[in-house]
């Protein structure tokens, strides 16, 4: 609108794959993945490109802070990236190479089950719309934690998850202890993100492009 387009317009989300994508069956088959990946009992995730403008380093250091609270907490990194080689001397820097596990390149099959082993998804980036990883999280039933930042406030409420500040990881340190110990709290959250995401199914998203379509459609016959 600032721009001069002022014809109808509205924001479309990409489609989810809730099939995948969706919370452990059990709490066995939790304990088994978390055995397979070597995840602790309170497991924080990231999935992504590691990147400056991910700020990853802000969850590296609100990590060290929640340990002394919550020894067993471990952080998991999936992806690769510009940054990897400064946020692996970062974690040597305070002392958490037992507790922070890069796990590189993670193949699509794989990677639902890396989700239904964590237990809280953070995202800290400063450059997201929709931030996939953030949706995936969603729907595998993780409570989520993202920045105040670009569009990650569109997704994140207070029914799914919790907003920090950008670059607060003493904040976010206190909201992940806040999840960790209050499992009923974490448990509320992670059910509303499966609410959440539920509007983003495959067959949603096509049948709004269908109805922006023949709207269309029907305009150009009149």
């Amino acid at each position: 609108r600032e721009n001069g387009f002022h014809r109808a317009h509205k924001s479309l989300s990409n489609p989810i794959d809730r099939e995948h994508f969706c919370p452990s069956k059990n709490d066995e088959e939790k304990q088994k993945l978390k055995k397979r990946f070597g995840f602790s009992s309170h497991t924080v995730l990231y999935t992504g490109r590691l990147a400056e403008e991910k700020q990853i380093d802000v969850i590296v250091k609100a990590i060290a802070n929640t340990q002394k609270s919550v020894p067993d907490i471990s952080f998991a990194i999936t992806g690769i990236g510009s940054s990897e080689k400064s946020l692996r001397g970062l974690t040597r820097k305070l002392g958490l190479e037992r507790a922070v596990l890069f796990l590189g390149h993670v193949d699509k099959e794989i990677l639902p089950l890396v989700y239904k082993a964590s237990d809280i998804f953070v995202i800290m980036s400063t450059a997201e719309s929709q931030s996939l990883s953030l949706m995936n999280a969603m729907a595998s039933g993780l409570p989520v934690i993202g920045a105040r930042a670009r569009a990650l406030p569109e997704y994140i409420t207070p029914s799914n998850g919790i907003i920090v500040d950008v670059g607060d990881f003493m904040g976010l340190s206190r909201e992940i202890i806040k999840l960790c110990t209050h499992p009923d709290y974490a448990h509320k959250l992670g059910d509303g993100g499966i609410a959440t995401v539920r509007e983003f199914s495959p067959s949603a998203i096509a049948k709004a492009w269908e109805t922006i379509y023949n709207d269309v459609i029907w305009k150009h016959r009149e």
